[in-house]
């Protein structure tokens, strides 16, 4: 059959005819008013709805739910129709708790009875095979039960609307409980399916909107029956304040475990969604029931006492007195007048037989999603079909569940009864226990030392290459390359001022901050005096010839921002790749931060480049320095920069170690001795090739009142050293014996003294 609207979209037209003559209108006017009077009096029909639940498999909460809809159907559907033409008769199926039997129960209830709506079922997995199998039929569903997100996708689930909030939402009035509660840290454990992941992910959204600290969330797969990595993490964390993410089919394992874990006492609270209400039925042994003793969860508000909920608890109660009502009863019901209210839109709108044949164009929104008082309260729908609703918050205490709080729709907490958590008191257990805090705050003793060490040694460096400025003429300063002696200091400068941007809780600019400075100004140093050692062993050892244009300040100051520039390329590519973020390590007895990329393979792989490139760079300053040792020099530059590229060789590791590996609960001791370290190191380094220029700058300065571009001859204490040249590139007629290479005190004076005043070294 090829109804209207299907043969329009199918592109099919009637056949063209000869224009009516006026014998063809009156037989036409008479026929469309015998069929109209046909029509109302043919429209007393019957439809039929049928209740799928798992009746025969469900227990006692299945059945007393069909129950309750049979106590009160009659009383529902009684007027529901204001013009009496129309009535429903209700038929009931088990779908036996298996998607298979769930599809069949559908199938026959639309073969044998042509239902034209369907309440059920009470799981989303049945749910979902049923409404796909009716909705070839248009059959309409509610559920009362069925919270999947996937049932709001309307593209596959057209013909279907449930009366109960979906999964998703739950998490968010979560939240709203947690930080009414004055909770801000929390760990999150959650079940790999659907449900856990739309509640989990929900209420991290809406915890990070409100401020709500997740230390950790844990995810177990739901074919796992083994918990215990996720509960050591939370463990190790040290939160208090639990979020539970599941389905009543891992409560129990889950809380035993966490039982043993010592996660379930006085010091602990769980919260959890709606899915855990039917642990009771679960947790058949006291044991097991006073695993969720002060155990919290959140459902939708279904007791709104007004008259139509207090009147169908009546009537149940009547029919069948000392039964139980299951949780979700009342959602049930307003299914049914959800069902049916929509039924005779429809055929209000086209006709009882239109209904029957579902030779009508189905639409949710314009049939079914109209707002009414049912007996749960307000019931109001989305565009998706999804009921829009308060919750409530509920205690369980030795497997009775009461409730505790309402949740409105905008988060506002209202208590309505005593709260009792596990320790058997209403008061509120701490979110974390008494912990250190492993890092260097502002304003602790040890920060404050640290500080003012740090910065007092930088005031001293500021000043030293201040003092070389305003004297950078005098011989004391001017053959050793001032630019040079700028960009150490500059250099030891940026370490120390990485030393301070490390205190406190880091942050992401912090942690870039203090990575780009430490490594740039080691990075500085180390160019410099390998600058200034190549530059001498250029001079007096190597055979090759070089340009002096090269060996110039100029030159060599070139070649220092070409390395330069490479170290700081090299940071820039690991900031674009995976910048260092804090990272925040939580115990139960302390909390701690390190700096670190996200991805620890690219922070492994930068960490390894940057210290080879620098490794180099310290290499080629003991390699030259070594070599030129023993070359005669009123400052013995190539001694000093030996020194101290051995001392940065030896220290370099120690700080390596104690800023990579991790100390535990000797973390702020590891730190404290790290930037001591560092300390110590930059004033050694800082004195061994700028401090005592500057101490002789000023001993000279003190001893001889000159003034500027006066003379002043190599210390008493220190002697030239007269070596054999290598090569000899620079020696005078040697006066040895045959056979011996040798040069004299003139010949070397004089060449020294002219290379000093060319190339500006000592």
């Amino acid at each position: 059959m090829i109804i209207p609207h299907q043969r329009s979209a199918l592109g099919l037209h009637p056949p063209l005819k000869s224009p009516p003559t006026m014998a063809f209108w009156i037989v036409a006017l008479a026929v469309l008013l015998i069929t109209t009077f046909h029509v109302q009096v043919a429209q007393a029909v019957t439809y039929n709805i049928s209740v799928n639940l798992p009746i025969l498999t469900g227990g006692k909460r299945d059945a007393n739910m069909a129950l309750f809809i049979r106590a009160n159907a009659e009383a529902t559907l009684a007027g529901i129709d204001p013009t009496g033409q129309h009535s429903f008769n209700l038929v009931y199926y088990s779908t036996n708790g298996t998607a298979r039997n769930a599809t069949l129960a559908t199938q026959a209830a639309i073969a044998e009875h042509n239902v034209v709506g369907v309440i059920g079922d009470r799981t989303s997995t049945l749910t979902i095979p049923m409404v796909l199998i009716g909705s070839k039929t248009y059959t309409w569903f509610c559920s009362g039960g069925s919270t999947s997100v996937l049932l709001s996708d309307k593209s596959l689930y057209f013909n279907f609307m449930r009366t109960i909030p979906q999964d998703s939402i739950q998490g968010e009035f979560m939240a709203g409980f947690v930080y009414a509660m004055g909770y801000r840290t929390v760990s999150v454990i959650s079940s790999a399916e659907v449900y856990g992941a739309s509640v989990s992910t929900t209420f991290i959204t809406t915890a990070e909107r409100l401020g709500i600290t997740i230390l950790v969330n844990q995810v177990f797969q739901t074919s796992s029956t083994n918990y215990s990595l996720p509960l050591k993490a939370i463990e190790d964390s040290g939160s208090r304040i639990i979020i539970g993410c599941i389905l009543s089919d891992f409560s129990l394992q889950l809380l035993r475990q966490a039982k043993a874990a010592g996660l379930i006492g006085p010091n602990y609270v769980w919260v959890m969604p709606h899915a855990i209400s039917g642990y009771s039925t679960i947790a058949t042994q006291q044991a097991d029931r006073e695993l969720a003793n002060g155990l919290l969860y959140v459902f939708p508000k279904e007791e709104s006492l007004n008259a139509g909920y207090n009147a169908s608890l009546q009537r149940f109660n009547q029919r069948y007195p000392g039964e139980p009502i299951p949780p979700l009863s009342f959602y049930y019901l307003d299914c049914l007048t959800t069902l049916a209210k929509g039924i005779l839109r429809i055929a209000g709108d086209s006709g009882p037989s239109a209904v029957l044949d579902r030779s009508y164009y189905p639409d949710l929104n314009k049939y079914f999603l109209h707002p009414f008082v049912g007996v749960s309260g307000d019931v109001v729908f989305d565009d998706q079909g999804n009921r829009i609703v308060p919750f409530q918050v509920f205690n369980f205490w030795n497997g009775t569940a009461k409730a505790v709080y309402d949740v409105l729709p905008d988060l506002t907490v209202r208590q309505i009864a005593p709260i009792r958590f596990f320790s058997g008191t209403s008061s509120r257990p701490a979110e974390m226990p008494d912990r250190d805090l492993l890092y260097v705050a502002w304003l602790s003793p040890l920060g404050i030392a640290l500080v003012v060490a740090n910065a007092l040694t930088l005031l001293a460096i500021v000043t030293a290459w201040a003092y070389l400025f305003a004297n950078n003429s005098k011989p004391t300063v001017k053959p050793l390359s001032f630019p040079f002696l700028s960009i150490i200091s500059l250099g030891c400068a940026c370490v120390l001022m990485s030393n301070i941007a490390s205190f406190g809780i880091p942050t992401l600019a912090t942690c870039q901050t203090s990575l780009v400075l430490f490594s740039s100004g080691i990075t500085m140093v180390l160019t410099s005096c390998a600058m200034k050692a190549f530059r001498i062993w250029t001079i007096f050892t190597s055979q090759v010839l070089i340009s002096n244009k090269l060996l110039r300040t100029s030159g060599m100051m070139s070649m220092t921002a070409a390395i330069l520039v490479v170290q700081l390329a090299l940071l820039a590519i690991w900031g674009g790749i995976s910048p260092q973020r804090p990272i925040r390590v939580a115990t139960k007895a302390f909390i701690s931060y390190s700096c670190a990329s996200i991805d620890r393979t690219v922070n492994s792989v930068f960490v390894g480049v940057i210290c080879v490139y620098n490794a180099v760079l310290l290499s080629s300053i003991i390699l030259f320095s070594y070599r030129t040792r023993n070359v005669p020099s009123t400052f013995s530059e190539s001694t000093w920069n030996f020194n101290t590229a051995q001392i940065i060789a030896v220290i370099s590791p120690l700080v390596g170690c104690l800023a990579l590996f991790d100390f535990g609960s000797a973390t702020l001791v590891a730190i404290a001795a790290k930037q001591v370290v560092i300390l110590l190191t930059t004033i050694v380094v800082f004195g061994a090739l700028i401090g005592r220029i500057a101490l002789v700058t000023f001993v000279v300065n003190s001893q001889t009142g000159s003034t500027t571009g006066s003379k002043v001859g190599p210390p008493a204490n220190n002697a030239r050293h007269l070596t054999p040249d290598p090569v000899g590139r620079h020696s005078a007629h040697s006066n040895s014996g045959p056979g011996q290479k040798g040069v004299s005190s003139a010949g070397t004076e004089v060449a020294v003294s002219k290379l000093r005043g060319v190339f500006l070294v000592s």
